[in-house]
């Protein structure tokens, strides 16, 4: 299968820095090291094959082929590192107790590494832009922008849907997409243990904060999906351990990973401007600290890489819509419209109550404690200049969704964990830990000052809880090692109710991913499934079209029309968006005559409209979906 030609050319990456051993005796460096290289080549690859228009199964095999081939010819060349010691070997080191807190991790890898291949992609906004936006790369076989009703699907930043671009070409299917964020999660795991020990934790320690990160509900439930927010995470960690690095031991490796790091985070997830600033900021003034004299080359190095792997993108936003960052009216709908003290009480305090939502009658009090704060702030709660489009600030009941779910325990744990490190800082090894503790709140403030309040900012929050786990590495230092193992065992117990009530991939329920079938996995919502997979069979069965046109101006659910065309297996066809009315109309797209329309609202129009001079009329309907054919 071609589709193991990437995972080959990173395992060979890897067993050549292991091999060189840059970072001598230091085998999770160099493995983080051997994942940010491999995403770089995947940058370059894809934006050379977009650029070339050759994004497509053969020639982008025919790339790794040739990273594959080069790796294997640095391989044979390297010469074998016996400095760096073997995994086996300090597993084999580690007391029982915590041998076992890794192997409860190592369940919970192996129980979503199932989920992720047995379960279709079926998260909301994988399913509004993500995805959707793949399936139009690879159809036009470009990164060029084109005209969508979903502006998402251009301006956002691109790079986890780089790798589904990939792996679905390679496997002509959607089935590895799920291991994308699978493979983040336990990288993220990997990463926020060396920034424990880092911090100064020991072995338990790096343990502990590798369970707390790997046990975060929003990490359990990301790593079986297609969203980017562990990606994100992932990213983020490498550039605090990079950055880290660097400041201990000064050297161009750790600088030019840092500078890819940082450039993949922007490159994934708008947010990880917000998250990164702080921890480049710690980093810039420590630097400048340590040497004036050699000050600005690391940073230069630093700041050309990470731009470097995003100026296409930026280049085609910016040509698009005349600015780097996307079209501004899409944009400005995220950033508070008015910013001030106030405002950032108001917001610090509703993001926090969303890790709180448990049962009634917590819910109701905290709900009304932050109200009552509002209240006090002379402040409405639901301010639309500091709130999400039609948000209403409620904490109803803890639901089970990668798209809000909290982490109740593992942030108590970690304010615990923070009282208790202040009041025994004398038993601290090093200080270390209050920098990056000012660094994360210093993310969270600023995170909660500039955008504005949305219901599923619990999901956005993932970068900060992963990152914390290097401070919870730091809790057998100051309490009894047992006590640090047994909260370890509990964030592992608190994984089973994430894994049972999972709504979107139910494991248990009379009807779950095992037996449902995969199309109806895949459209989750119960009102969507029998109108998509009827009108889809509508017009591959009866009216046997091949050119389709979209009109979802409400940014609705588009990739299931892919996945159930392809499905149909009726030959090569064509699906673009029509009747757009944003500034993507203006784009050019490749010639395109659909002979019918697949809509979630009525044409403007009636039941007869008009498309580029010809007539098409309303001749199947199933709300919310409307198909309008040829006559």
């Amino acid at each position: 299968m071609l589709v193991i030609l990437p995972a080959l050319s990173w395992l060979v990456i890897g067993l050549i820095f292991w091999r060189r051993a840059p970072f001598q005796n230091d085998l999770r460096l160099n493995l983080l090291l051997s994942w940010v290289v491999w995403a770089a080549g995947l940058t370059a690859l894809t934006e050379l094959a977009g650029m070339l228009g050759l994004l497509s199964r053969l020639p982008l095999a025919a790339g790794w082929g040739i990273i594959l081939l080069t790796g294997l010819a640095l391989l044979r060349r390297s010469p074998r590192s016996h400095q760096t010691p073997g995994l086996p070997g300090l597993l084999r080191s580690l007391p029982r107790s915590d041998a076992l807190l890794l192997a409860g991790l190592g369940l919970v890898a192996l129980l979503t590494l199932v989920i992720g291949l047995v379960a279709a992609p079926n998260n909301w906004d994988s399913m509004v832009y993500h995805l959707s936006r793949v399936m139009h790369w690879l159809q036009d076989q470009s990164l060029a922008f084109y005209p969508t009703h979903i502006l998402r699907q251009l301006y956002l930043n691109p790079w986890t849907e780089y790798v589904h671009a990939h792996l679905y070409a390679l496997s002509d299917s959607d089935r590895f997409l799920n291991l994308v964020q699978w493979f983040s999660g336990i990288g993220a795991m990997l990463g926020v243990s060396l920034l424990a020990r880092q911090l100064g934790a020991g072995k338990t320690g790096q343990i502990l904060a590798a369970v707390f990160a790997g046990t975060l509900p929003m990490t359990v439930l990301q790593m079986t999906s297609t969203q980017n927010d562990l990606t994100a995470a992932f990213w983020l960690v490498c550039v605090a351990v990079f950055a880290l690095e660097d400041l201990r031991s000064p050297n161009r490796t750790a600088q030019t990973a840092l500078g890819l790091s940082l450039g993949l985070a922007v490159l994934t997830k708008s947010t990880a401007y917000l998250f990164a600033f702080p921890i480049m900021a710690a980093y810039v003034i420590r630097r400048w600290q340590q040497s004036r004299a050699a000050f600005v080359r690391p940073l230069m190095v630093v700041a050309a890489l990470a731009l470097l792997l995003n100026l296409p993108h930026y280049a085609r936003n910016f040509t698009a819509f005349g600015s780097p960052l996307g079209p501004a009216e899409e944009t400005r709908l995220y950033r508070n419209q008015r910013f001030g003290v106030d405002v950032l009480l108001s917001n610090l305090s509703r993001n926090l109550a969303l890790h709180f939502v448990t049962v009634s009658p917590l819910n109701e009090a905290l709900e009304g404690a932050v109200i009552s704060l509002h209240n006090g702030l002379k402040l409405d709660v639901n301010d639309p200049q500091t709130t999400w489009q039609d948000h209403r600030f409620a904490l109803k009941r803890f639901v089970v969704n990668e798209d809000f779910t909290g982490a109740p325990l593992h942030v108590l744990a970690l304010m615990a964990t923070l009282v208790i490190l202040g009041l025994r800082r004398k038993k601290l090894q090093n200080q270390e830990v209050w920098i990056h503790t000012g660094i994360l709140l210093a993310g969270l403030l600023i995170f909660c000052g500039f955008l504005r309040w949305q219901l599923w900012h619990a999901r956005l929050h993932l970068p900060l809880l992963v990152l914390s786990g290097g401070i919870i590495g730091l809790l057998p230092q100051v309490i009894p090692m047992r006590f640090s193992r047994w909260l370890g065992v509990l964030l592992l117990i608190s994984t089973l109710p994430i894994f049972y009530f999972n709504q979107n991939k139910p494991l248990a329920q009379d009807w779950n991913i095992f037996n449902l079938p995969r199309r109806e996995v895949m459209i989750i919502r119960k009102n969507l499934v029998v109108p998509y997979i009827e009108g889809v069979n509508y017009l591959t069965g009866e009216r046997r079209c091949t050119q389709l046109g979209l009109y979802l101006p409400d940014e609705e659910w588009e990739y299931p029309v892919w996945g159930l065309y392809r499905e149909a297996e009726i030959g090569p066809f064509r699906i673009e968006h029509v009747l757009v009315n944003n500034p993507s109309n203006r784009l050019p797209r490749q010639p395109f005559e659909p002979c019918a329309i697949f809509a979630t609202q009525p044409l403007p129009g009636g039941e007869t409209v008009q498309l580029e001079g010809k007539p098409f009329r309303l001749t199947w309907e199933m709300p919310p979906v409307r198909i309008y054919t040829e006559e």
